[in-house]
């Protein structure tokens, strides 16, 4: 059996492989997902899938990440790395650290979290909370 962390690094994988089925095969069905720059967060799988599709075939919108790292803390995986987001609709180009904290139910993703600052993600996973 795959650990935690190598599922999360799977759906990186698969996200940039535009499998959006793939992808959601490892929600639950109630998981909520924030995106980096993005609200509300996404909550189900159709609305994950929904998304996935969308920024796949979106010529306005990209996402690059790089230097990932994955730690396993318990129900949960960190994934820590560098962003950039470019949205020629609006005009916008983001390059920055960022940082999500993936929580399992079991063997599925059932929230995903996302931050601008490592240290507010390693908050979250010892309880303290700063949102």
């Amino acid at each position: 059996m795959d650990s935690r962390a190598d599922i999360v690094r799977r759906l990186y994988e698969l996200t940039e492989a535009g499998a959006a089925d793939d992808v959601v095969a490892y929600y639950a069905d109630d998981a909520v997902v924030e995106v980096a720059f993005q609200q509300p967060a996404l909550r189900g799988v159709e609305e994950i899938r929904s998304y996935l599709h969308r920024v796949r075939g979106s010529p306005e919108v990209s996402s690059e990440l790089s230097a990932l790292r994955f730690e396993e803390h318990g129900d949960a995986v960190l994934v820590t790395g560098r962003v950039r987001l470019r949205d020629d609709a609006q005009r916008s180009l983001v390059d920055s650290p960022g940082a999500w904290v993936f929580r399992f139910r079991g063997d599925k993703v059932v929230d995903v979290r996302a931050f601008h600052d490592t240290g507010a993600a390693r908050a979250t996973l010892k309880g303290d909370d700063p949102r």
